[in-house]
């Protein structure tokens, strides 16, 4: 799908590179819009280009609600986000 995604398969914890710092911000009030909670994360805690977004993983988490999210990167509506 073309995005850079860090993390251990082994945590919950899923990081995936915005790279912009002025994507930070939007993308976390998009996700908030659509009741998707996820961690930003950007300069200073992160070097400047960077910044990253978090997917916390967990077995709270119904296959319809993984499902929605995963949505959003294979349609356009997540490249409107970013």
């Amino acid at each position: 799908m073309g995005f850079i995604v860090y993390g251990n398969q082994n945590s919950p914890v899923v990081p995936m590179l915005l790279y912009m710092p002025a994507r930070v911000t939007r993308f976390n009030r998009e996700m908030l819009r659509r009741g998707i909670a996820v961690v930003t994360v950007g300069f200073p805690a992160t070097k400047l280009l960077e910044a990253r977004v978090r997917f916390c993983l967990s077995a709270a988490h119904t296959r319809q609600m993984l499902d929605a999210v995963r949505k959003l990167f294979f349609i356009n509506t997540f490249f409107e986000i970013l």
